[in-house]
């Protein structure tokens, strides 16, 4: 008789709760007994099956928590936990849709805390608090790990109590969090005169937000008109505000989010707020943040900003009512395709689709989603993710699959296509070494500097030298514009 060693514990509403908690029958019933359990029994990976409310703290750690994806699996909030998930060293949360009901003040449904804590594929909506406590972050807080390919949607968070805290409505980042490949849109914060409504995401410390869309959120003051109670101005950034530090806004679009011009007081105590106005960025003094080839609208790029451009993004439907049916793709004419700052994780990463490269093109693209050339662009899929580095060992591709060369040595690949085709091979270089590109064995290209070399190939096979002299790295991939074209990199 043969013994399977069980590689999954379930968690549903509607189990019996008895162990090993092997099936939906006889699951565990709360999320706390099916993560001690798996810890116990050296299990990696709890499922989550259904509904099933968070009513006591649960900390994650060398543990994956999984949904079947957003209708199926949802982790409901039912106290104040602060937070709902705390999220560790090893652990990760994924396919999750987050909701809150029955708790008056929920202050963060899941924290990250270390480098290797992460939360993917989520949805976190309907979140709603009023609560007098400061620096809250309803949604999730992050002082490290990563947050990617997340959605936030009709969350509200209200800091009415009376604190001097910052009332940041859905997340916070600080320390050295990262978060990519996310979207917010239709939240919102409000707060009173001492209890300043900021925006619906802040971010400190060291902390990195990349290839996001941040679009139509807003902020609103329920009382204290334009001004706090010193006299001075309301700190509103209905998008995103940057309270200290120097941490990293990078590749993002941030738009269309707004708080109000004023407010008039009537009999009642019923605050009527004019127009709204952009409030994208919110920087507090003496926070020196690094903002790189974002997209936001004209008049709103923050001083000492890099790369940003101002055009419309050219969205695909981004205000339908229905908050998760928003559509951020852009179109092909965008002015965001190919003019963000490319970046390594982007070469071995999807976009927020889950399913397109995040690097297309001739460069990554601005936004959540990366334009999906398949149709007009192939890939030498088997060499996108190239990278020569460590100029020192001996020109042969290590198990890490990073590929190092001498100073002059070659590496190369065979390109076999049915027809002629114009290939481009894009590079982004740190060092001081050049980059030598070869066909057939002819020098087509060189580069010292960022950029891409264009060549025509019209033998099949065509042979391809590529060669990374003097010190430093390359990160390159290859491209060719024939539709139809059928390669292969061997």
């Amino acid at each position: 008789m043969v013994a399977f060693a069980q590689d999954v514990v379930y968690v549903s509403s509607s189990g019996s709760n008895e162990e090993p908690y092997d099936s939906e029958i006889n699951a565990a019933t709360t999320l706390g007994t099916a993560v001690a359990y798996a810890n116990a029994q050296g299990i990696r990976t709890v499922q989550v099956l259904g509904t099933v409310d968070l009513t006591a703290k649960t900390s994650l750690a060398n543990v994956e928590v999984c949904g079947d994806g957003w209708e199926s699996s949802v982790l409901n909030l039912k106290a104040d936990l602060n937070p709902g998930l705390d999220i560790g060293a090893n652990a990760s949360v994924h396919g999750i849709k987050f909701t809150a009901s029955g708790v008056s003040n929920p202050r963060s449904i899941f924290s990250l805390t270390a480098d290797s804590s992460m939360v993917s594929n989520c949805w976190i909506t309907g979140m709603n608090t009023k609560t007098s406590y400061a620096d809250t972050e309803i949604a999730g807080h992050a002082k490290a790990g990563l947050i990617t390919h997340c959605l936030f949607t009709n969350n509200h968070s209200n800091n009415g109590g009376g604190g001097s805290g910052n009332g940041v409505g859905m997340l916070g980042l600080e320390g050295t969090a990262i978060m990519r490949n996310s979207i917010f849109t239709g939240n919102y914060t409000s707060g009173n005169v001492r209890g300043p409504c900021d925006g619906v995401l802040g971010i400190r410390g060291s902390a990195t937000l990349e290839n996001c869309v941040i679009y139509g959120n807003y902020t609103q003051a329920s009382s204290g008109g334009d001004k706090d109670s010193g006299g001075s101005k309301l700190r509103r950034g209905g998008g995103i505000i940057v309270y200290s530090g120097s941490p990293v806004i990078r590749n993002c679009i941030i738009r269309n989010n707004r708080y109000p011009n004023d407010y008039m007081e009537i009999p009642g105590g019923v605050d009527i707020y004019k127009p709204l106005r952009e409030g994208d960025f919110l920087i507090i003094t003496g926070a020196t943040p690094l903002i790189e080839n974002c997209n936001v609208p004209e008049g709103q790029v923050p001083a000492g900003a890099v790369g940003c451009q101002t055009d419309d993004p050219k969205f695909t439907d981004p205000d339908v009512a229905t908050l998760a049916n928003r559509d951020f793709t852009i179109a092909d004419d965008s002015p965001c395709v190919d003019a963000g700052k490319a970046q390594e994780w982007q070469m071995t990463a999807t976009d927020y689709s889950g399913i397109n490269d995040r690097y297309q093109g001739l460069g990554v693209d601005i936004g959540a989603f990366e334009y999906d050339w398949k149709n007009d662009y192939g890939k030498a899929l088997a060499m996108k993710n190239l990278i020569v580095t460590d100029v020192s060992a001996n020109g042969v591709v290590e198990t890490d699959g990073v590929i190092r060369m001498t100073d002059g040595g070659e590496l190369g690949a065979i390109l076999s296509g049915t027809e002629k085709a114009t290939y481009v091979m894009r590079a982004t270089l740190a060092g001081t070494g050049t980059l030598v590109v070869k066909l057939n064995g002819a020098e087509v290209g060189r580069l010292t500097t960022d950029g891409s070399v264009t060549f025509e190939a019209d033998e099949n096979p065509a042979d391809l030298r590529y060669a990374y002299m003097g010190e430093g790295k390359a990160t390159l991939s290859l491209l060719f514009r024939k539709t139809g074209m059928i390669l292969m990199v061997r």
